[in-house]
């Protein structure tokens, strides 16, 4: 079964697109993880840096070179906290919002497209596997790599 199970995961992975290196929003090269990043900054409003990698389970380091690119391509803007100037809280430019905003619309496409085969009892059986899927590797799989 485990072979079988691992074949499956794959398969879906595959079929989401989660192995994507980087697409195209608003002209700008983005990998999966920035889109993760402007997405988690939009639900967020104004977190800090730390805040947005501990949520996405990204080190410092690879969280630091994502912000950088994406401050670059001016979709994010980082600013002291006044109160506090060791925290740097992150905030999205209106390009930026602009991206994620498409983001979102395509996910929100996929997923509506995805779960329209689906019965409403179908649908619900799935969300519920979902989330026990995610409550059972939220804490295994959340580990902080460099």
């Amino acid at each position: 079964m485990a072979d079988n199970l691992r074949e499956l995961m794959d398969c879906i992975i595959r079929k989401l697109g989660l192995m994507n290196t980087e697409f195209y929003y608003c002209d700008r090269e983005l990998s999966v993880v920035q889109g993760y990043i402007l997405q988690e900054i939009s639900r967020l409003g104004e977190p800090s840096m730390h805040q947005v990698a501990d949520k996405l389970c990204l080190g410092e380091v690879t969280f630091g070179r994502h912000v950088k690119s994406l401050i670059e391509k001016g979709l994010v803007r980082k600013d002291v906290l006044r109160e506090d100037r060791r925290v740097n809280i992150l905030s999205l430019t209106a390009a930026g919002k602009q991206a994620e905003s498409q983001i979102a619309a395509h996910t929100n496409e996929c997923i509506g497209r995805i779960f329209s085969q689906f019965t409403e009892f179908e649908k619900d059986t799935v969300i519920r596997s979902l989330r026990l899927l995610d409550r059972a590797i939220s804490v295994p799989c959340c580990q902080k790599r460099e």
